[in-house]
């Protein structure tokens, strides 16, 4: 059911790169009706590991394939961002099929401005984004330091072996240190359409280049989780190998029992 009715390819001007990216929706169901939301979370990245996960252990190479799809969605909403980092939350312009979905500027356009310009009376400038092809609103502009895209990334690498995991999770680090560093540690960004701050240099923070986009806020899942998930990308395969340990929603290992 989620396969069928949740799953959905977005419209991106690579059409190319178009036909490896999937995106979780939310649907809304009457019925025997069923309506897809095209709304994008980052919250919900998680979920091209558990296909790849399913895939790998009950030997369905097509779950892992579209796991492949979802955590590349996930993966092509971190680069799309001026920042380098997915929102929080949006929507992006939906493909009718999976198959064949050429660029269409024209019905792109159309529901981005459904999207910000409702009426004839233009939305608050400070509401606008960015015109970013594909994504037609970005709900929540944030990023609070979440784990779930990384995840996804940690175990494709890990099921797959791909070194372009790696690279993908490095460009994906940089962008969030990058926004996300403080004087002392790492707080919420606000806004990840707002361009990358100043270089990593020790003296960034003494003009204050990030302040105003930077919440004073750090969740324990950034220690806990996220950091976890980049270190392991890069570490040993053999270090807390998938196939001895299982980590739970908190990513704390638990080593699976043998006979």
């Amino acid at each position: 059911m989620i396969e069928k009715h949740m799953l959905f390819r977005p419209m991106v001007p690579d059409t190319h790169h178009g036909e490896n990216l999937l995106m979780c929706g939310d649907v809304a169901a009457l019925g025997d009706f069923i309506e897809l939301y095209p709304n994008g979370q980052h919250l919900t990245c998680f979920i091209g590991g558990m296909f790849a996960l399913a895939g790998r252990l009950f030997d369905k190479s097509s779950h892992i394939d579209l796991g492949a799809k979802l955590t590349q969605g996930c993966i092509y909403a971190y680069a799309a961002m001026p920042s380098g980092i997915m929102p929080e939350a949006f929507r992006m312009f939906p493909c009718a099929s999976r198959t064949s979905c050429p660029w269409d500027q024209a019905a792109w356009e159309s529901s981005y401005m459904f999207h910000h310009y409702p009426s004839t009376i233009n939305t608050d400038p400070e509401d606008d984004i960015p015109n970013i092809p594909g994504f037609t609103y970005i709900t929540d502009k944030r990023y609070l330091l979440r784990p779930e895209a990384i995840e996804s990334v940690f175990i494709l690498y890990r099921i797959t072996g791909r070194r372009q995991y790696q690279d993908d999770a490095w460009n994906m680090f940089t962008s969030i240190v990058a926004a996300s560093r403080t004087q002392f540690a790492n707080g919420q960004v606000r806004d990840v359409t707002r361009g990358a701050g100043a270089s990593s240099s020790s003296s960034r923070w003494a003009n204050g280049a990030n302040a105003t986009n930077v919440e004073d806020k750090m969740e324990s899942f950034w220690t806990a989780e996220t950091l976890k998930y980049f270190y392991l990308v890069f570490s040993a395969p053999d270090m807390l190998s998938l196939d001895d340990w299982v980590f739970n929603t908190e990513a704390h290992p638990f080593r699976r029992p043998r006979a």
